[in-house]
């Protein structure tokens, strides 16, 4: 569960200089996200070696990673926005490369929930998270960057985002809580794949453009 707050925070950041937020995070905001990785990194490799723990972790962990990542910088980005009045966060249409890295942001969370009831999962889970952070900090600049996508990203968009890591982290529920077929978690997975290909289409292009 690592991953989908990894796109957040990197799709959080182009959110933030997009309205000139400035991202200075208090001690306890730091001190807070640094636990919640140290755990969640922990009961990763506790997975991975078969040592047992409480399941009901493996959902909590998570969650409380993400808010802590989350709570602070959109409570900025509602209450601190200093962009003028002609500059509201409206739905406009993003560009392509912003188009494609969204596609591609369901395809990468929609094929990890497909494997979640997969034998060798962990591994799978950890590479692509490898994969996935090594590919946010080489296209940091680039127009098709998760940094750029944010950026251009509007309300639906973020929703739909929204939609896809509630499902994500649902599933992980589901599983901490019972075991999960292969065809629940495939149909998981396409779900979060056609939410994201849906709102890599939104919004659309108004006519004659």
């Amino acid at each position: 569960m690592l991953l989908p707050v990894l796109l957040y925070s990197a799709l959080a950041n182009g959110a933030r200089e997009r309205f000139g937020i400035r991202n200075r995070a208090s001690v306890a905001q730091v001190v807070g996200t640094v636990a919640a990785i140290a755990v969640v990194m922990i009961l990763g490799w506790l997975s991975i070696t078969d040592v047992g723990y409480p399941a009901w972790m493996n959902v909590v962990a998570p969650v409380v990673l993400f808010a802590v990542m989350a709570i602070s910088p959109l409570r900025r980005l509602v209450a601190d926005r200093s962009t003028p009045p002609t500059d509201r966060w409206e739905n406009t249409p993003p560009p392509t490369p912003a188009r494609w890295a969204t596609a591609g942001i369901g395809v990468v969370l929609g094929l990890l929930a497909a494997t979640t009831a997969v034998v060798w999962y962990p591994i799978i889970s950890a590479a692509t998270l490898l994969v996935t952070l090594s590919v946010v900090l080489i296209s940091w600049r680039l127009p098709w960057g998760l940094r750029s996508t944010g950026y251009h990203w509007g309300p639906v968009n973020w929703a739909f985002f929204a939609a896809a890591t509630s499902a994500m982290f649902a599933l992980t529920a589901a599983l901490s809580m019972s075991s999960v077929g292969p065809g629940a978690a495939i149909a998981v997975g396409v779900f979060i794949l056609m939410v994201m290909i849906i709102s890599a289409l939104l919004p659309l292009p108004a006519a004659g453009e």
